[in-house]
């Protein structure tokens, strides 16, 4: 009888990956914003707040995903992956592509991105979801 193979070992990867995973989710209404978050060892952080003005729900959606980062540890020289659900196609966009229609966003945009890698993450997964899916809706509605 012959042996195909004398052992087996797991697929390496090829290249460093950041082993830690957090998971956030962001919304916004017209008078707050909310955000939660797991971090890789299950715990769930929910911060919220008012929004002090009123702006076009773009503008909101991606303040509330900028507060949501600012809130964020700092990780310093540790790597970590992050997911990031949010439930506005046009900021996923601004996010994916890094343009958007509207100034405002676009700044914004470009400095969420900037804040996660200070902070050590790197972004594996951005995905707009349906509101009914968004758990940051119901500590957005709390204002």
């Amino acid at each position: 009888r012959r042996v195909l193979f004398r052992s087996y070992s797991p697929p390496r990867r090829l290249c460093s990956a950041p082993q830690a995973k957090y998971v956030l989710f962001s919304d916004a209404c017209l008078s707050g914003w909310g955000s939660v978050l797991f971090d890789p060892q299950g715990r769930v952080l929910i911060h919220s707040g008012p929004f002090l003005g009123s702006e076009d729900i773009q503008i909101l959606e991606t303040r509330a995903l900028a507060y949501a980062v600012a809130h964020l540890p700092n990780l310093g020289e540790v790597e970590a992956s992050i997911d990031i659900y949010i439930d506005n196609s046009s900021l996923a966009g601004a996010l994916k592509n890094k343009t958007h229609r509207n100034y405002t966003v676009n700044t914004l945009a470009a400095g969420i991105i900037d804040a996660l890698k200070k902070k050590g993450f790197h972004l594996t997964l951005l995905e707009r979801i349906a509101s009914c899916f968004n758990l940051a809706d119901a500590p957005s509605r709390t204002f």
